[in-house]
């Protein structure tokens, strides 16, 4: 089989499953998030590996809660607060997983793929954040590779699927900078078809001071 032609399979079979929910590349990290008082919240383990991850949120609380997971470097109880709303401003942030209203003991769960950081959990009814309700967490695993969207330490096609699934507005896209190959800022369908280009061996040009694919990232 041709470059080519291997190319144009890679974009026909992308293109297809760009119309589907993906399944999990690898077995589901499982966390038990509690939410208790005193406006208090618990995870179990404290940290997992990159990939899949399932938060399974249960409220142990009298009171209504709610969940979001928070990728930042910010310390836990820095992150920015609107003083008229008392709430986490959660345009200022990349919230990457979150709930809706959990009613007093009841559940729910939370899906996202993390790569390695640092996260911080929180729950952002009024008031709870600033309480104290919020929690520090770290998802673990090796150097960062560009193109490395799902960060399992492979770059393959279905790294170009999940830009390609973000652009379209499907879902969102946690580790941009690594999807960003050709560094204008942005993940788009150009990264996507460089890092299919990179799969299928073909040569990939990429503006100067941009790192070859599949180069850890700093």
């Amino acid at each position: 089989m041709s470059m080519l032609t291997r190319l144009a399979v890679l974009l026909l079979a992308t293109a297809a499953l760009l119309a589907i929910p993906p399944g999990p590349a690898v077995a589901e990290e499982q966390v038990a998030v509690s939410l208790h008082a005193p406006f208090a919240i618990s995870a179990d383990p404290a940290s997992v590996a990159a990939g899949s991850v399932n938060f399974q949120v249960s409220n142990d609380d009298l009171t209504i809660h709610n969940f979001r997971v928070i990728a930042t470097d910010l310390a836990p109880d820095a992150l920015p607060v609107d003083p008229m709303t008392n709430t986490v401003i959660e345009a200022q942030l990349n919230v990457v997983a979150s709930t809706d209203d959990v009613p007093a003991g009841q559940s729910a769960k939370a899906l996202a793929d993390l790569p390695a950081g640092n996260y911080v959990l929180i729950c952002n009814v009024p008031g709870h954040y600033s309480a104290g309700q919020r929690l520090g967490f770290q998802i673990t695993g090796g150097p960062k590779l560009s193109g490395d969207v799902d960060g399992n330490g492979d770059v393959n096609a279905v790294d170009a699927l999940l830009v390609l699934r973000f652009v379209a507005g499907l879902q969102s896209l946690p580790n941009m900078a690594v999807g960003d190959v050709n560094c204008d800022g942005f993940a788009d369908a150009t990264d996507a078809l460089l890092i299919l280009r990179h799969v299928a061996g073909l040569p990939v040009v990429l503006p100067e001071g941009c790192l070859a694919i599949s180069t850890p990232v700093a």
